[in-house]
């Protein structure tokens, strides 16, 4: 399906389509860890090792930018690895260093998802309508790595097109002329990159380039008779979506 009937989709999991384990009481977004934890994977903060240093203002004294996707949370469904959908929306936010959903609890703690408990993350705020697809290295990457990472969904249809990030912490060198950062604090630094799938044929890494796309469609057996030069000369988002929209 078309990006723009996601929610449409969404919408019919949540009228029973899917399978429903935890409901929110009154108007509340906020779930406790006991409710949680019948969807799988769930970690109270206090539980890790190293807690979480940003807490729920999602930032840091002394460290510029954050590995969270957002300033604050958010509204989202969560769909959960087994398939199980919450009822209505919970505030969360997503950690791109280690990716994780952070979720806040009704006693105004924060929770942690692995992504590996998780399918999809959407959010459907006025302010936010991003979603996000949960992807193993494995099947994305190509890699023997085990890891399972956040991707924004752009475009879905018989061709998927994600955009992946990462957010690495560098630490400010203090002790000399020159930093990294370009400052005295640490610094988190963001790392885009971009996929494009094809179902059962796999995903290749791609640039936002015209020519990668069509290269790409070409090695899957897709007919390009519908592009043009133009198409080849592609070079944003906006650009590459209206290719795949054309096929």
């Amino acid at each position: 399906m078309k990006i723009s009937m996601w929610f449409t989709a969404i919408a019919l999991i949540l009228l029973g389509g899917g399978h429903v384990e935890a409901q929110i009481a009154g108007n509340s977004n906020r779930l406790n860890i006991q409710d949680m934890r019948t969807f799988g994977e769930v970690f109270n903060i206090s539980q890790r090792e190293n807690g979480n240093r940003f807490g729920l203002d999602f930032r840091s004294e002394g460290v510029d930018g954050s590995p969270f996707l957002f300033e604050r949370s958010y509204p989202a469904f969560l769909v959960m690895k087994s398939g199980d959908t919450l009822s209505q929306a919970v505030d969360v936010n997503i950690d791109l260093e280690n990716h994780e959903v952070f979720i806040v609890l009704e006693d105004g703690e924060g929770g942690i998802i692995p992504a590996r408990s998780l399918k999809r993350v959407v959010f459907n705020d006025t302010e936010v309508k991003q979603k996000y697809a949960v992807l193993p290295d494995a099947y994305i990457r190509q890699s023997r790595s085990k890891q399972y990472r956040l991707y924004e969904v752009i475009f879905e249809d018989d061709l998927q097109f994600y955009r992946g990030e990462s957010r690495k912490l560098i630490k400010s060198n203090k002790n000399t002329s020159y930093s990294v950062t370009g400052g005295l604090n640490d610094k988190y630094m963001a790392n885009e990159s971009y996929f494009l799938c094809a179902n059962s044929k796999g995903c290749h890494q791609i640039k936002l380039r015209g020519k990668d796309v069509m290269k790409s469609l070409e090695q899957w057996g897709y007919s390009t008779t519908s592009l043009n030069k133009a198409d080849e000369k592609a070079k944003s988002v906006s650009d590459i979506i209206a290719i795949l929209e054309k096929l």
